[in-house]
């Protein structure tokens, strides 16, 4: 897994305790009818609960301590991930994008 952290992110990240939760979630979704669940990559401030440190695989990028869960750990040759903020101040916000996989051809 390649994770960016933008400058701006990285600022914010440093203030709010310089740790990262990278973790995939579980979302219901319904569609046709039905309901399926759907998993998808998500990105929080802050250390995983002592409880739960086993769970996670710990790295720094870019000065940012990453707390890698391993259900996300299973996706990392395929997944790249951008971290960066939207709004300024108050209205602040964390985003992460999921990159394109790379394709193993090119």
């Amino acid at each position: 897994m390649i994770i960016n952290i933008t400058p701006k992110a990285n600022r914010f990240i440093s203030e709010q305790g310089n740790a990262l939760l990278i973790k995939i979630e579980q979302k219901l979704a319904c569609c046709c009818g039905g309901s399926k669940t759907s998993s998808y990559p998500s990105v929080q401030l802050g250390k995983p609960e002592s409880h739960e440190i086993s769970e996670y695989k710990q790295r720094e990028v870019e000065g940012v301590n990453i707390f890698c869960h391993s259900t996300a750990e299973k996706l990392a040759d395929t997944m790249n991930i951008d971290v960066d903020i939207e709004g300024e101040n108050i209205s602040s916000r964390m985003v992460m994008r999921r990159l394109p996989e790379k394709n193993p051809n090119n």
